[in-house]
């Protein structure tokens, strides 16, 4: 049976010296040569099968056979051809000549056993050391990864090794060939819902514009694009018409896509998606975008049926998001006055911003229907608390009535992008290296009080890499609403100068589906401004959820605008 394993795999290991080949080379006569003689399991030529493939795989013959242990132990009983007996070159003991040798068979699991046992033992020893060396210290409870059993083929084993979770602000900053980098990133200017730039802008236009003007900007050949994920709410049809948008802008049919809707965190989950296929290595290079019209397709009014309707978090979760406001507003105190000062910090901090031209490093200038758009329309220079003050409540009907139209996210129309790859991929193309992807992490709260959830995604994405509220240079946390917003400022206990430093989605605008990315681009933006490193993103998500991302700064500081 040695014999015929080893004769079956030669095309893969060198061939061992059959007895009749070694005894023609030295003369020994042919029938003492073929003589059965004791072969052991653990001699050097076996040991490399051991190592890489489970006994089952070493052990069949190409003629069927029985493999269970009772057929083998059993399989000389009631022959009629007693001639068919032979030693078993293995071990020396009398067997079927087509059948397999029990006591082998036993002896060579006992040894892939011990050898599969010893391997996982040296992976998980690797492991340790190498977060050791990155935090100084061993974790006591090991996550899965690092306990789970090993594979049959060590390549696994030694991927799992290269995606196992950094931890610590050093981890996160070093630098390894397998790390997702951000090689572009970049959005179209926003436009006012109903009154803006894109008020007539199908999303398809949007997308086509976006990713002609991209491929023109970075020269990549679109050819090379693995995959395309796009995130989402509101447009009909999303996934037709963002596969027909790539079509029509010069990306051959073969590069897939697909759409991604998680609401108002549907941009983030789109980079989410993308970061994901690339770490599990289905993807090299990969595009993710956010996209919206709200002034083409605003919230459509969701429907559920009576017998769900009946449970309450399940009605609250159909509620109008300004409703979800005044309930946060109501619960948590946050008053009017409060509102309308982080609502003119927003404001305040935009309009600076857009007049010394901070925007012109993340805004890509985009040709539809002749027409070049290059700066956002929503932002209103000259706002004060006092003006704010002013302004009459948009949902009176619901608690105290302190949502206005100053102090909440304005609807918008836009679209955003960014380029992902490996890091040895970017090195090898050519590509200039924005930013790294870290990870994400996503939550779920009261539907009702949905506007509160970046409380509980920004302490879980911090938890999971081992990071604190001081490792973060930059904070880029969704203003949907006033009320919701600075609540979570207030809970996160994070300085207002590292939340959104160029305003938030109050004065810039909340395109749904466009707002993951966007924050991405602003963030990265921003890093590169103050040569600062680490970004986190966070929003509330439509019917209870939230969600935030990591990023690291790659690129080096550029010319202030500051």
């Amino acid at each position: 049976m040695a014999s015929l394993a080893l004769h079956h795999t030669r095309t893969v290991f060198p061939r061992l010296a059959l007895p009749w080949q070694t005894a023609a080379a030295s003369g020994v006569l042919l029938p003492a040569a073929l003589a059965p003689t004791p072969l052991s399991w653990l001699n050097n030529g076996l040991q490399s099968l051991l190592e890489l493939f489970p006994p089952f795989l070493l052990a069949v013959p190409k003629k069927k056979v029985s493999h269970s242990r009772k057929s083998m132990r059993s399989a000389d009983k009631g022959l009629k051809d007693k001639q068919n007996i032979v030693n078993c070159p293995g071990c020396g003991m009398p067997k079927l000549s087509h059948h397999l040798c029990a006591e082998c068979y036993s002896s060579m699991t006992r040894q892939w056993k011990k050898e599969t046992q010893a391997d996982a033992a040296r992976v998980v020893e690797m492991l340790l050391y190498r977060a050791k060396a990155i935090r100084g210290t061993v974790n006591q409870q090991p996550t899965m990864s690092l306990v789970s059993r090993s594979r049959f083929i060590r390549p696994f084993a030694m991927r799992a090794a290269s995606t196992t979770t950094p931890r610590g602000l050093p981890a996160i900053l070093a630098k390894h060939p397998e790390d997702v980098v951000i090689t572009f990133a970049k959005r179209t200017p926003i436009g006012r819902a109903k009154k803006g730039q894109w008020k007539d802008t199908p999303v398809d236009e949007l997308l086509h514009g976006l990713f002609k003007a991209t491929l023109a900007e970075t020269k990549l050949d679109p050819s090379k694009i693995d995959d395309i994920c796009v995130g989402t709410c509101h447009p009909p049809s999303p996934l037709y018409v963002s596969r027909a948008a790539a079509l029509a802008a010069g990306i051959p049919h073969d590069v897939p896509i697909s759409t991604v809707n998680r609401l108002c965190s549907s941009g983030l989950m789109a980079i989410r998606n993308i970061a994901h296929a690339i770490q599990a290595g289905e993807t090299s290079i990969g595009l993710a975008l956010g996209v919206e019209n709200m002034s083409l397709n605003p919230r459509p009014t969701p429907e559920i049926t009576e017998a769900v309707d009946k449970h309450a978090e399940a009605h609250d979760c159909i509620q109008p998001m300004g409703w979800t406001s005044e309930m946060v507003a109501q619960t948590y105190k946050v008053s009017r006055k409060t509102q309308d000062c982080y609502a003119q910090i927003s404001h305040s901090r935009a309009s600076d911003a857009q007049a010394r031209g901070v925007f012109a490093d993340e805004i890509l200038p985009v040709e539809i229907r002749g027409k070049v758009a290059s700066n956002d329309d929503p932002i209103r220079a000259g706002v004060t608390v006092e003006s704010l003050a002013g302004l009459k409540p948009v949902f009176p009907q619901w608690g105290e009535g302190s949502t206005t139209a100053g102090n909440a996210s304005g609807v918008g129309d836009g679209a955003a992008i960014c380029i992902l790859t490996t890091r040895a991929r970017a090195e090898k193309e050519g590509m200039e290296i924005l930013g790294k992807w870290v990870g994400s992490a996503v939550v779920g709260v009261e539907p009702k009080y949905m506007g509160i959830s970046p409380i509980a995604a920004v302490p879980k994405v911090l938890a999971q890499y081992g990071l604190s509220k001081e490792d973060i240079d930059v904070f880029e946390i969704n203003e949907a609403f006033a009320s919701q917003f600075a609540y979570c400022v207030e809970q996160l206990q994070i300085p207002i100068e590292k939340i959104n430093p160029n305003g938030g989605a109050i004065a810039i605008g909340h395109p749904l589906g466009m707002t993951g990315v966007r924050q991405v681009v602003t963030g990265l933006a921003q890093l590169r401004r103050t040569g600062a490193k680490v970004l986190l993103t966070s929003m509330c998500v439509g019917s209870g959820m939230g969600a935030a991302g990591i990023f690291v700064n790659e690129a080096g500081r550029v010319a202030s605008k500051l």
